[in-house]
């Protein structure tokens, strides 16, 4: 992936500075990477993500639902704050 003439090695250098600029002390590399993705999705999709996508269909017709948003989200940020301690 690139813009322009830019190789996406480049484009992460100037994202990870700019994360670096914005001072979170707590940051780990991990969640950088994380958020460069959430921003820069890789173009091919991995197999997987296919069967992730499948099982979770496959749990809906059999009437699984899932877990609302907000409790994840819950869940989600007492795992990260866990994480970090």
């Amino acid at each position: 992936m690139t813009n322009g003439n830019q190789p996406e090695l480049v484009l992460f250098q100037e994202f990870l500075a700019s994360k670096i600029q914005q001072g979170d002390p707590g940051l780990t590399p991990e969640e950088v990477l994380l958020d460069w993705r959430e921003e820069h999705p890789l173009e091919e999709i991995d197999e997987r993500e296919v069967k992730a996508i499948q099982e979770a269909l496959d749990d809906y017709e059999k009437g699984d639902r899932g877990v609302p948003l907000e409790e994840f989200m819950e869940r989600f940020s007492r795992y990260r704050k866990a994480d970090k301690a």
